[in-house]
């Protein structure tokens, strides 16, 4: 029996995989409508699983439809495991898949005849993981023009960084402890939410902080900590500056302490 390579179809939820599946009959097609339901753990699991150990993770977003958030994450654990990434925009450019993806196009058509071709491979190597005993290096992410301050406090304590490069992260899980990720608007998001899926693959801890009531619940199901509401940033600041160890028992006495104080 013919072992055929596996694609991940990511993306917008809408009509377009049925196609696709047919016109990729010679791939093992991993489709993510098949992915379990019953629960966000569950489907966080299931999509991430799939876009870390498929062959190849194909993302396509449609002209004028809304994006998949949660594919930005999925792209970022498929570049964490160095798999060979094909993503077609329809609406024009896209920096950041120029930069991390191995094959990117602006229409479908084009990547039918790549994968056609067979003339597709990654376009990096995987990342290795470290051990992260230790927390000294903060990646701050996302709505950050107004989060200034908070980066400042943290800074007394670690080494802050508030941009990576994501065409050169081959040393990101040595240069990142703990990755924390600021939403409020879409200031920086699909960025912040792709190196939330890079983090996830590399087991580096992910703090999603925000004032918004409501989160979007599969990227909290990627996240160690959640922090919300008009005292977030407060938490924020004394939980990083007051954890220096990844044990168990260390964060979690750290966590308890706040969520008493502040009834999280």
């Amino acid at each position: 029996m013919e072992n055929k390579e596996s694609i991940y179809l990511a993306g917008v939820f809408s009509d377009w995989r049925d196609s696709f599946i047919k016109r990729l009959s010679n791939f093992d097609i991993k489709d993510p409508r098949n992915h379990r339901q019953q629960a966000i753990a569950k489907l966080v699991e299931d999509d991430m699983n799939a876009a870390q150990n498929t062959d190849i993770l194909f993302a396509y977003f449609p002209k004028g439809e809304i994006r998949g958030t949660m594919t930005y994450a999925e792209i970022g654990a498929s570049r964490a495991r160095g798999k060979c990434i094909i993503t077609i925009d329809e609406d024009g450019e896209n920096p950041l898949f120029e930069k991390v993806a191995s094959h990117h196009f602006k229409n479908k058509e084009n990547a039918f005849e790549l994968l056609d071709s067979g003339l597709y491979s990654p376009k990096f190597h995987r990342i290795k993981k470290e051990n992260e005993e230790i927390c000294r290096s903060v990646l701050f992410t996302g709505a950050l023009s107004k989060f200034s301050s908070t980066i400042s406090e943290v800074a007394r304590t670690k080494n802050c960084r508030t941009d990576y490069d994501a065409e050169n992260l081959e040393n990101f899980a040595r240069d990142v402890d703990i990755t924390v990720v600021k939403f409020d608007d879409k200031e920086g998001r699909k960025e912040a939410v792709f190196y939330m899926g890079l983090s996830y693959a590399l087991n580096i801890p992910i703090i999603l902080c925000t004032s918004n009531p409501v989160i979007y619940a599969p990227l909290a199901g990627l996240a160690r900590r959640i922090f919300t509401g008009q005292h977030h940033r407060a938490i924020v600041e004394e939980y990083l500056n007051s954890l220096h160890e990844q044990n168990v028992e260390s964060e979690f006495q750290i966590y308890q302490r706040l969520r008493m104080r502040y009834n999280q």
